[in-house]
C-alpha cells in the first residue's frame, strides 16, 4: 500500500508520416517492422530507467506493427507498474493520391521516470511530420490533510524542429518545420483539423 497516493503519467504520442504510393508504404512498413518497434521500446524503457517484466511484438500482414512491454519499476522499494505500447498504421489514401504510417505510442509511468523524457527518443527515431501529443496524470495527491486530483504539466517549449499549433483540449498538435511542397500544406491542413475537433 502506498500512502502518499499512486500518480500515472500518460504520454499518449501519434507521429504522422507523409508519402505517395504504394513503394513509400511498403518502404516504410519494413522500416517499422516489429523488430525494429520492440528495439525502440526497450530504449524508452530504459530512459524511464524501468524493468521489463514481459513483451511481445507481431508483424500483421499485409502491412502494420506492434509492439509491447510491460514494466515494472521499483520506487522507495514499491512495485510500481507500467506499460508501454507502440503501434504503426500504414495507409493510402488514393483519392487524395497520398500514402500515411501513423505510429501510436503510449507510454505510462507510475514510478520514478516520466513518459516525457521518450518524447525526443520518439521524434528522432520516427520522424514524424505531423505530431499530436496528449499528456494525462491520474491519481490523488496529498496536500496537507486534503486530498486532490494529480495534474498534469503544461507543455512547455516545442521541440526543437518543430512549431506548436493551439491546442484542441489536452490534445497539443506540433508540425516539423521545413517541410517541403505538397507535404506542407497537407500537414497545415490536417493540423488545423485537428484543432476543429
Amino acid at each position: 500500500m502506498n500512502s502518499g497516493g499512486w500518480v500515472t503519467h500518460t504520454l499518449a504520442f501519434n507521429g504522422y508520416c507523409f508519402g505517395a504510393g504504394e513503394a513509400w508504404l511498403s518502404a516504410v512498413n519494413r522500416e517499422f517492422n516489429a523488430e525494429r518497434l520492440d528495439a525502440l521500446l526497450a530504449r524508452l524503457v530504459t530512459l524511464l530507467e524501468a524493468v521489463i517484466i514481459e513483451r511481445s511484438g507481431t508483424q500483421y500482414e499485409p502491412v502494420g506493427a506492434s509492439a509491447a512491454m510491460l514494466i515494472g519499476q521499483s520506487a522507495f522499494a514499491h512495485l510500481a507498474e507500467s506499460h508501454v505500447a507502440i503501434h504503426t498504421y500504414p495507409d493510402r489514401f488514393e483519392s487524395a493520391s497520398l500514402s500515411v504510417l501513423r505510429v501510436e505510442c503510449e507510454v505510462s509511468s507510475c514510478g520514478g521516470g516520466h513518459p516525457n523524457v521518450c518524447l525526443p527518443e520518439l521524434l528522432n527515431v520516427i520522424r514524424p511530420e505531423l505530431v499530436t501529443i496528449d499528456r494525462r496524470t491520474r491519481g490523488l495527491v496529498a496536500s496537507g490533510t486534503s486530498l486532490h486530483p494529480a495534474r498534469a504539466p503544461k507543455p512547455g517549449l516545442p521541440p526543437v524542429g518543430f512549431v506548436a499549433h493551439d491546442q484542441a483540449g489536452s490534445l497539443q498538435i506540433l508540425t516539423r518545420e521545413g517541410l517541403s511542397e505538397p507535404h506542407a500544406t497537407t500537414v497545415r491542413t490536417i493540423a488545423g483539423q485537428f484543432m476543429e475537433h
